[in-house]
């Protein structure tokens, strides 16, 4: 259970988010940035990059866009500096937009990170699928059993398919003429990793602290949609 103290902060935060006064939104958006980059830290180990036993042993993690690399703590951070960005940055122009591309780093980012030699080892695969089973109820278990015997019986096939997959994201939401192909396969990627892999961040359960990364990987996709209805219909 999340200490009430947390809670607390957690919604004294939101609700100056909330606020419609300009000083105050900043306060509670520069609160949001330091007590995620304290969650990311001290509760989500650096989104999983390595991973600590209690005997005090650190070994490699095994991070991955479908098991919650980066960390949701880190993305509301990204989502805090965006939001406390002059408004001269939203103007979405240029080669290179820290707004409007910061879902395609993260997804190329990810496809990287996805190559890592554990990712293409059983156990590595297992950290994905199988291990996320219990952020579903049993009675929704059937649903995830097939990918996850798939992926660990054949992790080189499975990676593969993962790191094409997150490549071809940041492919379809890079650049400064949009494809709405590309928002809208990341769309259908973030939702099959929310269910398949995330298993919705446990929020059926009841055990869930958060809905995890793909809806905060979505908001940051927002300033590209807005990039989108920016240009002509017949743009490809």
């Amino acid at each position: 259970m999340e200490h009430p103290l947390f809670a607390f902060l957690q919604l004294l935060i939101g609700a100056l988010i909330l606020s419609n006064r300009h000083k105050l939104r900043t306060l509670g958006l520069t609160l949001s940035l330091v007590w995620s980059g304290f969650l990311w830290v001290f509760g989500e180990g650096l989104g999983g990059i390595y991973a600590s036993t209690m005997s005090g042993g650190v070994f490699p993690g095994t991070p991955s866009l479908l098991n919650g690399f980066p960390g949701a703590a880190l993305l509301y951070a990204w989502l805090s500096i965006i939001l406390l960005l002059p408004e001269r940055m939203w103007r979405l122009e240029g080669v290179f937009s820290p707004i409007r591309d910061g879902a395609a780093v993260l997804f190329a980012v990810s496809t990287l990170v996805q190559l890592s030699p554990l990712m293409w080892t059983a156990y590595g695969q297992a950290s994905i699928f199988t291990a996320n089973l219990d952020n579903l109820p049993t009675q929704l278990w059937f649903t995830v059993e097939g990918i996850a015997h798939f992926s660990v019986s054949h992790p080189v096939t499975a990676n593969t398919l993962e790191a094409l997959a997150e490549g071809l994201a940041a492919l379809g939401v890079w650049g400064v003429t949009p494809k709405r192909w590309g928002y809208i396969y990341a769309t259908i990627l973030l939702g099959f990793t929310w269910w398949f892999s995330l298993g919705l961040g446990g929020i059926l359960t009841g055990l869930g602290t958060d809905p995890n990364t793909p809806p905060l990987i979505l908001l940051l996709m927002t300033p590209y949609i807005l990039r989108c209805r920016q240009t002509q219909p017949n743009q490809t």
